[in-house]
């Protein structure tokens, strides 16, 4: 019960102004996104305010990318779910891998083909990429390192209480 309590506090905070703001096209878009092993995280910030965040899990197959792979997808990732803020718009994107800033600044021709994919869908975006220490990347480092882990078994749970509530209805 209290960590139920404490865990929608927390929620709350996290959803509400001061933390959240709202989204200004006068104001300087920053994007931060991270890849960690498993996941993809990402911030929409505007004048330092935190407007959206984003997540999500990697495939099975996105797993066993290279790390700068992993980092490309997650500014793709990043660029497209928050199309709506930064299509026509020039943002700053910031990313704590630094070999990237060499790969966006050469020809599409000299990428591997996996990285020529991901920087063509990116070509639609006016965006600077900017080195940023990761120690200063928190959110969405943090993002990137906490996702949830589905396991199977929470699915059989969710069927017999399912089949509870059908029966109750009955």
């Amino acid at each position: 019960m209290r960590h139920t309590e404490a865990l929608a506090k927390l929620k709350e905070l996290l959803t509400t102004p001061p933390v959240l703001g709202y989204y200004s096209p006068m104001q300087t878009t920053v994007i931060q996104c991270d890849a960690s092993s498993n996941a993809l995280g990402a911030v929409l910030l505007g004048d330092g305010r935190v407007i959206e965040y984003a997540s999500r899990a990697l495939t099975e197959t996105e797993q066993r990318y290279a790390q700068i792979e992993k980092e490309l997808l997650s500014i793709v990732f990043t660029l497209e779910r928050f199309r709506t803020y930064v299509y026509a718009r020039h943002v700053i994107v910031e990313t704590d891998h630094k070999p990237l800033l060499a790969i966006h600044k050469k020809t599409l021709a000299s990428a591997p083909k996996r990285l020529q994919r991901m920087l063509l869908r990116l070509q639609r975006y006016d965006f600077d990429l900017e080195h940023v220490a990761g120690s200063k990347l928190i959110l969405a480092d943090t993002l990137s390192r906490a996702h949830e882990q589905h396991s199977g078994k929470n699915d059989d749970e969710l069927a017999a209480l399912a089949e509870e509530q059908q029966s109750d209805l009955q």
